[in-house]
């Protein structure tokens, strides 16, 4: 357990446990609250694949916040997990184990909820500070302007590994959040070259594929394959990605976009297909609130998203000139803060387990 005490505050109304729980890592933090004003005040990592049971990282957790006293000991938690969550309980997609909420319940004591990791990073939108550049990166559209958010609807998505998307709508100063699978939605071409692509796609998958295999890191390895068959020439560096395992392959392509002609045409068009899915996730759920950009792929890359409004020319590219009216209205921001879904796990627990007063 890597541990990190970050704050010694113990007067809070709640003080609340908050899991992210992917593949790679599993992070626990406690945090206190107060007129939904949240405190991260300790966390805690562990390596995903050296866990045998979610229970074992709970338990070194609370033995460790246990040292604090009584006044930090947690009555709610939420539990953010990489996988379909049913009766709550996540089926984990990338670990032996799975993220039981009853049975945290039952040997702990302390009332959970597991909800989808994208749920869950939706529940952290409304407390991101959009004034702030280390937590947000505002994207302008093509026009140079900034469209200012309003309403209460929000929407995330992200590539990484796969495609997620979710949105949120704030009510009564609660948050409602709702996952979806619509990252293996129907992909649609936006020109010739994009429909030889899916064409290429489709023929690997045998049947019409959806939009994750454009838009995530299998997406990137999609369309190197397909520049190798239009004829890139594998030379150099493309020959050392291309003896790379397909895993490996999307984040050497994206480390050398800016040193190779080659790699940085397939993030280019990575990207505009990225805009492309984006423009019908806002079309769908129309969130003035704004459409937040997540995951590993824009972290890493985000000066190609904003080089010469790549991402957004292709996410207000539509055949309806007051179509494209609307999604000029729609802002759209860069999430830069790897702890806003930790938070959002705290600001879940919050709306869907506390009582009210």
């Amino acid at each position: 357990m890597r541990a990190t005490w970050l704050s010694a505050e113990t007067d809070f109304a709640h003080v609340i446990l908050a899991g992210d729980v992917g593949g790679t890592n599993t992070t626990l933090a406690l945090f206190g609250m107060t007129d939904r004003r949240f405190t991260m005040l300790f966390k805690a990592s562990f390596a995903s694949q050296e866990v045998r049971s979610f229970l074992d990282p709970v338990a070194e957790t609370l033995r460790a916040v246990a040292e604090r006293g009584e006044r930090l000991k947690p009555t709610m938690c939420c539990v953010c997990a990489a996988g379909p969550v049913r009766d709550n309980v996540c089926r984990m997609t990338n670990t032996a184990w799975d993220v039981d909420g009853q049975a945290i319940e039952r040997r702990f004591g302390i009332r959970t909820v597991v909800v989808n990791d994208f749920a869950g990073l939706s529940f952290g939108l409304p407390l991101l500070d959009l004034e702030n550049p280390a937590q947000i990166t505002k994207l302008p559209h093509s026009d140079g302007t900034f469209a200012p958010p309003s309403g209460e609807r929000l929407a995330v998505l992200g590539a990484g590994t796969g495609l997620g998307l979710a949105f949120l709508i704030e009510s009564d100063g609660r948050s409602v959040a709702v996952p979806s699978e619509g990252g293996h939605s129907d992909f649609a071409p936006v020109d010739e070259e994009s429909a030889e692509l899916w064409r290429f796609v489709m023929e690997q998958y045998g049947g019409p594929p959806g939009a994750e295999p454009f838009v995530s890191g299998r997406g990137i390895n999609n369309i190197f394959e397909f520049f190798k068959r239009r004829g890139m020439p594998v030379a150099g560096i493309l020959a050392e990605i291309d003896a790379a395992s397909s895993d490996e392959r999307p984040a050497l392509i994206s480390a050398h976009a800016q040193d190779s002609p080659d790699c940085k045409r397939i993030m280019r068009r990575f990207v505009g297909l990225y805009g492309s899915f984006a423009a019908r996730a806002a079309l769908m759920f129309l969130p003035t609130g704004g459409l937040f950009i997540a995951g590993g792929i824009v972290e890493k890359n985000e000066p190609l998203f904003v080089e010469d409004h790549l991402f957004m020319k292709a996410f207000e590219y539509n055949y309806k000139d007051n179509i494209r009216a609307v999604l000029m209205g729609i802002p759209v921001f860069i999430v830069r803060d790897y702890a806003t879904s930790l938070y959002g796990a705290a600001n879940a627990a919050s709306s869907l387990l506390r009582r009210p007063a």
